[in-house]
Protein backbone atom coordinates (compact mmCIF):
# COMPACT_ATOMS: atom_id res chain seq x y z
CA UNK A 1 0.00 0.00 0.00
CA UNK A 2 1.45 3.31 -0.69
CA UNK A 3 2.20 5.45 2.45
CA UNK A 4 2.28 9.18 1.99
CA UNK A 5 3.91 10.20 4.89
CA UNK A 6 6.68 8.23 3.67
CA UNK A 7 6.85 10.01 1.02
CA UNK A 8 6.60 13.29 2.35
CA UNK A 9 9.69 12.32 5.06
CA UNK A 10 11.74 11.02 1.66
CA UNK A 11 11.02 14.33 -0.34
CA UNK A 12 11.96 16.29 2.72
CA UNK A 13 15.24 14.44 3.00
CA UNK A 14 16.67 15.01 -0.65
CA UNK A 15 15.51 18.89 -0.37
CA UNK A 16 17.37 19.36 2.63
CA UNK A 17 20.05 17.33 0.89
CA UNK A 18 20.30 19.45 -2.50
CA UNK A 19 19.79 22.65 -0.20
CA UNK A 20 23.20 21.85 1.57
CA UNK A 21 24.95 21.23 -1.23
CA UNK A 22 23.80 24.25 -3.02
CA UNK A 23 24.70 26.12 -0.06
CA UNK A 24 28.23 24.31 0.21
CA UNK A 25 28.93 25.56 -3.45
CA UNK A 26 27.78 28.77 -2.95
CA UNK A 27 30.26 28.81 -0.25
CA UNK A 28 33.47 27.64 -2.22
CA UNK A 29 32.27 30.55 -4.74
CA UNK A 30 32.32 33.25 -1.95
CA UNK A 31 36.09 35.27 -1.78
CA UNK A 32 37.60 35.12 1.49
CA UNK A 33 39.35 38.01 3.28
CA UNK A 34 42.66 38.15 1.79
CA UNK A 35 45.73 38.33 4.42
CA UNK A 36 47.13 41.52 5.73
CA UNK A 37 50.13 40.85 4.29
CA UNK A 38 49.30 40.31 0.32
CA UNK A 39 52.90 38.31 0.21
CA UNK A 40 51.38 35.81 2.05
CA UNK A 41 49.15 34.71 -1.01
CA UNK A 42 51.63 32.99 -2.57
CA UNK A 43 54.59 31.99 -0.51
CA UNK A 44 58.09 31.35 -1.78
CA UNK A 45 57.17 27.49 -1.10
CA UNK A 46 54.89 27.63 -3.79
CA UNK A 47 56.97 29.50 -6.31
CA UNK A 48 59.40 26.91 -5.58
CA UNK A 49 57.19 24.17 -6.68
CA UNK A 50 56.01 26.01 -9.46
CA UNK A 51 59.49 27.02 -10.79
CA UNK A 52 61.30 24.24 -10.04
CA UNK A 53 63.69 26.44 -8.85
CA UNK A 54 64.38 27.28 -4.82
CA UNK A 55 63.49 31.03 -4.52
CA UNK A 56 64.24 33.18 -1.11
CA UNK A 57 61.37 35.33 0.51
CA UNK A 58 59.59 37.91 -1.32
CA UNK A 59 61.07 41.67 -1.07
CA UNK A 60 58.22 43.53 -0.30
CA UNK A 61 57.26 47.04 -1.54
CA UNK A 62 54.36 49.56 -1.40
CA UNK A 63 53.14 49.11 -5.46
CA UNK A 64 51.59 52.69 -6.73
CA UNK A 65 47.35 52.69 -7.41
CA UNK A 66 48.02 53.62 -10.97
CA UNK A 67 44.98 56.08 -11.13
CA UNK A 68 43.67 58.49 -8.77
CA UNK A 69 41.07 57.35 -6.18
CA UNK A 70 42.65 53.57 -6.08
CA UNK A 71 43.92 52.03 -3.75
CA UNK A 72 47.69 51.25 -3.22
CA UNK A 73 48.84 47.38 -3.19
CA UNK A 74 51.87 45.49 -1.82
CA UNK A 75 54.50 44.18 -4.71
CA UNK A 76 56.28 41.23 -3.89
CA UNK A 77 59.27 40.15 -5.65
CA UNK A 78 60.68 37.01 -5.77
CA UNK A 79 64.40 35.91 -6.92
CA UNK A 80 65.52 32.53 -7.84
CA UNK A 81 68.62 31.34 -5.45
CA UNK A 82 69.87 29.16 -8.30
CA UNK A 83 69.92 31.76 -11.15
CA UNK A 84 68.66 34.33 -12.74
CA UNK A 85 64.73 33.83 -12.99
CA UNK A 86 62.49 36.52 -11.08
CA UNK A 87 58.73 36.65 -10.99
CA UNK A 88 56.29 39.52 -9.36
CA UNK A 89 53.24 39.51 -7.69
CA UNK A 90 51.19 42.70 -7.28
CA UNK A 91 48.09 42.58 -5.45
CA UNK A 92 45.69 45.45 -4.46
CA UNK A 93 42.62 45.64 -2.51
CA UNK A 94 39.46 47.16 -3.27
CA UNK A 95 36.99 48.71 -0.90
CA UNK A 96 34.70 46.04 -2.39
CA UNK A 97 33.69 43.15 -4.78
CA UNK A 98 31.86 46.09 -7.09
CA UNK A 99 34.46 48.34 -6.84
CA UNK A 100 37.94 45.61 -7.54
CA UNK A 101 35.67 44.66 -10.72
CA UNK A 102 35.17 48.08 -11.93
CA UNK A 103 38.97 48.89 -11.84
CA UNK A 104 39.89 45.41 -13.41
CA UNK A 105 38.06 46.44 -16.29
CA UNK A 106 39.43 49.85 -16.12
CA UNK A 107 42.89 48.44 -16.41
CA UNK A 108 41.76 45.49 -19.30
CA UNK A 109 40.84 48.03 -21.42
CA UNK A 110 44.13 50.12 -21.15
CA UNK A 111 45.74 46.57 -22.55
CA UNK A 112 44.95 45.76 -26.28
CA UNK A 113 46.34 42.59 -26.96
CA UNK A 114 44.69 41.03 -23.32
CA UNK A 115 44.00 37.18 -23.81
CA UNK A 116 41.13 35.87 -21.54
CA UNK A 117 42.13 32.74 -18.85
CA UNK A 118 39.55 30.92 -17.80
CA UNK A 119 39.84 29.01 -14.31
CA UNK A 120 41.78 32.28 -12.35
CA UNK A 121 39.26 34.20 -9.70
CA UNK A 122 36.26 35.80 -11.26
CA UNK A 123 38.24 37.02 -14.63
CA UNK A 124 41.15 37.01 -15.58
CA UNK A 125 43.80 37.92 -18.87
CA UNK A 126 47.07 37.30 -19.97
CA UNK A 127 49.04 40.42 -21.67
CA UNK A 128 51.32 40.80 -24.38
CA UNK A 129 54.29 40.26 -22.03
CA UNK A 130 53.04 36.59 -20.72
CA UNK A 131 51.80 38.16 -17.31
CA UNK A 132 48.30 37.17 -15.63
CA UNK A 133 46.14 40.19 -14.33
CA UNK A 134 43.12 38.56 -12.13
CA UNK A 135 40.40 39.52 -10.29
CA UNK A 136 38.31 37.81 -7.39
CA UNK A 137 36.48 39.05 -4.35
CA UNK A 138 38.04 42.78 -3.75
CA UNK A 139 41.31 41.73 -4.87
CA UNK A 140 43.22 42.26 -8.27
CA UNK A 141 46.00 40.26 -8.86
CA UNK A 142 48.89 40.61 -11.47
CA UNK A 143 51.46 37.81 -11.52
CA UNK A 144 54.61 38.10 -14.33
CA UNK A 145 57.83 35.88 -14.87
CA UNK A 146 61.04 36.28 -16.84
CA UNK A 147 59.88 35.09 -20.46
CA UNK A 148 61.70 34.59 -23.11
CA UNK A 149 61.09 32.78 -26.33
CA UNK A 150 62.54 29.43 -25.40
CA UNK A 151 60.22 28.56 -21.93
CA UNK A 152 57.56 31.57 -23.24
CA UNK A 153 54.80 28.45 -23.20
CA UNK A 154 56.19 26.69 -20.44
CA UNK A 155 56.58 30.12 -18.33
CA UNK A 156 52.91 31.03 -19.31
CA UNK A 157 51.54 28.15 -17.58
CA UNK A 158 53.37 28.62 -14.81
CA UNK A 159 52.17 32.19 -14.39
CA UNK A 160 48.74 30.53 -15.09
CA UNK A 161 49.04 28.05 -12.05
CA UNK A 162 50.58 30.82 -9.73
CA UNK A 163 47.53 32.89 -10.61
CA UNK A 164 45.50 29.91 -9.90
CA UNK A 165 47.24 29.35 -6.21
CA UNK A 166 46.45 32.93 -5.61
CA UNK A 167 42.98 32.51 -6.25
CA UNK A 168 42.03 29.56 -4.14
CA UNK A 169 43.70 31.37 -1.61
CA UNK A 170 41.33 34.04 -1.77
Amino acid sequence: MFDVHRLDLAGRIRGATLLMSALAVANQCVAKEPPADLCALLPPSEVEKVMGKPFGAAEKSKAASGTQNMVAGAQCDYHSTAGAISMTLIAFVDTSPEMAKENFKKFKMMIPAATPVSGVGEDAYMDARHAIHAVKGKVRWFISADVDEKNRAKVEQQVTDLAKFVASKL
